[in-house]
């Protein structure tokens, strides 16, 4: 039975902190992978996580509007502004909600609603701003997508899907977009931003400089 866990989480406008505590912000409005394992390995149940974002009234910023999982071949997706219900498989479900015989658990949390596995996944968005996702160490240095690849090194983990280093936050992101029927949706601020060019993001964003304050090991780790 695997013991150690680690969560990461997604929050405000919104800021993401993976797995291994490697901090950033991204504002993209798509949907986005947020983790799921990068091999299927003899054990290991297939997950995917994924958000999606949006505008609320400040073009410059996005906010969390769904989280939705997929496990065990079920979608279930917790809306913005939920309150005891989720849509399972593309129909509203009163909450609490079991899914292959209670392998899966939705249900009510405090302000959030939980999806539960039997492999010791668990995911909470409270409708609003703040979501997260708990693994157990059994997919350790298994994971891609925003969240990081959990290997507890934070310097690698903006990571794109080729396993290059991303050099901006919208590469970053838009590298893990996932599908979106939204064709108005954007990787990055597109109107009245206030950005650094991609030269300077980059600069900023390796961890001998900003990138230091989100190391684990780093002067500003308190």
């Amino acid at each position: 039975q695997p013991t150690r866990t680690s969560t990461c989480v997604v929050f405000g406008d919104p800021h993401y902190h993976t797995f291994d505590g490697f901090l950033y912000h991204f504002q993209g409005t798509c949907s986005y992978l947020l983790a799921r394992p990068c091999w299927e390995m003899l054990g290991l149940p297939f997950f995917s996580v994924e958000a999606k974002n949006e505008n609320r009234g400040v073009a410059s910023v996005s906010w969390l509007r769904d989280v939705t999982v997929e496990v065990y071949g079920h979608r279930v997706m917790i809306p913005k502004g939920s309150l005891g219900t989720v849509q399972v498989d593309g129909l509203v479900k009163t909450l609490p909600v079991q899914l292959q015989l209670g392998a899966v658990k939705v249900y009510q949390s405090g302000v959030a609603v939980a999806l539960e596995t039997d492999f010791g996944l668990l995911v909470t968005y409270d409708g609003q701003h703040y979501a997260s996702i708990s693994l157990p160490s059994s997919y350790f240095n298994n994971t891609c997508g925003l969240c990081g690849n959990y290997n507890d090194d934070p310097a690698d983990d903006p990571v794109l899907p080729d396993g290059s280093l991303a050099e901006s936050v919208v590469e970053l992101g838009g590298s893990w977009r996932a599908e979106d029927t939204d064709w108005r949706c954007t990787d990055g601020c597109t109107q009245n931003c206030s950005v650094c060019d991609h030269i300077a993001e980059a600069t900023y964003f390796r961890s001998d400089y900003c990138g230091l304050i989100n190391k684990t090991d780093g002067p500003f780790r308190e």
